[in-house]
């Protein structure tokens, strides 16, 4: 028969697990509601790989020279010389992660994204050194107008229309000439058709509108001006803040690939044109698209450049029916693999939550084939079918909309290409007007987004 003594310890025992189980509830409801809470500050994303003298500079001179509210958030890609031990070493002046793996820029930048509470954010390069008022000026130029997207600064080291010429020799003087550089000046604002991703500042509901960045661009290059497309085909502004200078290293962690560089970066650029064909003409159709009423889109966000009647699936294993801008829960019966297209939570949640559908009805819908334009009601049963020109060009019909899928890679990231489709000819899809193009969504590795 147990003793009082071992009914004491096993009581004690009992109610230790119910307490420990108790206080474990409690702080994961605390530190999902903490997750959720924004702050009036900017987020400040840093990938990094190796590197670590050229991080240290960076951080220091945010914590220098950054005079409105931030947090720092570095995301380490399996670092080899001592990035891992100097975060560590940082307490709670900064947050990080450290991955077991090198995910590449967009997977890293994606996981920082995911960890940032800020209401405004920036994604900047390890091989940075800010200056005096550099967030506070690139803030003003954001906050100015609506409709600006993305800001970047000017800098010493890189492609395009931000690289300004100095002469300073030295870390001393480069500071001597931003200081007299850094005078906010909204007449040196210049709105421009690329920002390149060194540097780039924007609203938190921008990344919501738009997505994470596309993680099928491995290592490193093309996935800035891949997402920076797909801010302008939502007709957002994008902006140099001609009064902010900052010093840019520059392409540090690219050139220790070495001979692999080219490799890598052909390989991307490959990536990039078969996904996006030529960019260029995309944007200038969508802008002049744009104020167009938009039927069942939602012409916020990138959701407007997305199909209608497919099949999806973000975190777990629910399936969703998305149908005019709403998802369905169902439930796929044992033996029936429909496919879907895996995209991030925050895409998901663009569409609002609708009632659970059944299993019959999405096939169905996935299934069907279009009818005659000249029938009364075809316009309503046409609805997110599949049609094809004599050419071969893809179109999804909704309601009196004709939508162009603007490649083959946009078609089978939507497994729309697999649908039944019938040719039509020029004259029956004119009865339909021109609506937004249909892109393809960015490819995610890390299954938490």
């Amino acid at each position: 028969m147990p003793s009082t003594k071992t009914k004491h310890a096993k009581h004690t025992q009992t109610r230790y697990h119910a307490g420990y189980e108790v206080g474990y509830r409690e702080g994961l409801q605390a530190g999902n509601a903490r997750y959720k809470t924004l702050f009036e500050g900017t987020s400040i994303v840093i990938p990094t790989f190796n590197k670590v003298d050229l991080l240290r500079q960076c951080l220091e001179s945010i914590r220098q020279y950054t005079d409105v509210p931030y947090e720092i958030i570095v995301v380490d890609n399996a670092s080899t010389d001592g990035t891992r031990e100097y975060l560590k070493s940082l307490g709670r002046g900064i947050r990080y992660q450290i991955e077991d793996f090198n995910r590449g820029f967009a997977g890293a930048v994606n996981k920082g994204l995911m960890m940032a509470h800020g209401k405004t954010i920036v994604l900047l390069n390890n091989d940075i050194i800010v200056t005096k008022n550099w967030l506070s000026n690139m803030l003003a130029c954001l906050h100015s107008d609506s409709n600006i997207g993305l800001v970047g600064p000017n800098t010493n080291y890189v492609g395009g229309e931000q690289l300004i010429s100095v002469s300073y020799k030295t870390i001393e003087e480069m500071h001597a000439f931003a200081h007299q550089y850094n005078v906010s000046d909204s007449g040196k604002w210049q709105r421009i058709d690329r920002l390149v991703g060194f540097c780039l500042l924007f609203h938190r509901s921008l990344l919501e509108q738009t997505g994470y960045l596309d993680e099928g661009y491995e290592v490193g290059n093309f996935e800035d001006d891949d997402w920076v497309i797909r801010v302008r085909i939502q007709n957002k502004a994008l902006v140099i803040a001609g009064d902010t200078f900052i010093h840019h290293f520059g392409s540090q962690s690219m050139r220790e690939l070495g001979t692999q560089f080219f490799t890598v970066n052909n390989r991307n650029q490959d990536f990039f044109h078969q996904k996006w064909g030529n960019p260029y003409e995309l944007v200038y159709q969508a802008q002049q698209l744009a104020p167009r009423p938009s039927l069942h889109a939602e012409a916020c966000s990138i959701q407007a450049f997305y199909p209608t009647h497919m099949i999806v699936k973000g975190i777990g294993p629910q399936l969703y029916w998305v149908e005019q801008g709403m998802r369905h829960p169902f439930h796929a019966e044992t033996g029936h693999a429909y496919p879907y297209t895996q995209i991030s939570q925050l895409e998901l949640r663009q569409w609002r939550k609708g009632e659970e559908v059944s299993f019959e009805d999405v096939i169905a819908k996935w299934n069907r084939s279009a009818m005659h334009p000249s029938s009364p009601e075809a316009m309503q049963h046409n609805t997110g079918v599949i049609v094809e020109d004599v050419h071969g060009v893809l179109y999804q019909l909704n309601h009196t909309y004709r939508r162009r899928l603007i490649n083959a890679y946009a078609a089978s990231q939507w497994h729309l290409q697999s649908r039944p489709r019938s040719t039509w000819s020029d004259e029956q899809l004119n009865l339909y007007i021109e609506g937004f193009p249909i892109i393809a969504p960015p490819q995610l590795r890390n299954m938490e987004l």
